[in-house]
């Protein structure tokens, strides 16, 4: 990702070791509801928009999520490949599953309680 000096920093020198919801867009994060959120904030993940670096943020950023800029297309790309909109990822950066609609990352975030609650 990129730097306000112009540099770059890996995600895992920016955010800590927690769950990720990652997408693209924060579009596609408003489809999760209060109580999905409310299950996040109890995790201790993060909500980040990995947006390319050329992009212009036209909207206020929500609560509770991160805007960073991409360094490259790598997250782009990826999505696009999987024909995901949003990944959750894990603490130890494996790839939990992902939402190939906005409407289908709450039901992500639920599944991922039930994992960790059962």
């Amino acid at each position: 990702m990129a730097t306000t000096d112009g540099g770059g920093a890996l995600l895992d020198d920016v955010l800590p070791p927690a769950f990720l919801v990652v997408s693209a867009a924060a579009e596609v994060q408003t489809s999760l509801g209060e109580a999905e959120l409310a299950f996040l904030r109890r995790i201790g993940a993060v909500r980040v928009v990995l947006r390319a670096a050329d992009d212009r943020v036209s909207a206020l950023p929500a609560r509770d999520l991160v805007t960073l800029a991409a360094k490259d297309d790598l997250l782009a790309n990826w999505l696009a490949e999987t024909g995901a909109v949003a990944a959750v990822v894990r603490p130890d950066r494996y790839v939990y599953g992902v939402a190939h609609t906005p409407a289908e990352l709450p039901r992500l975030v639920w599944q991922l309680s039930d994992a960790l609650l059962r």
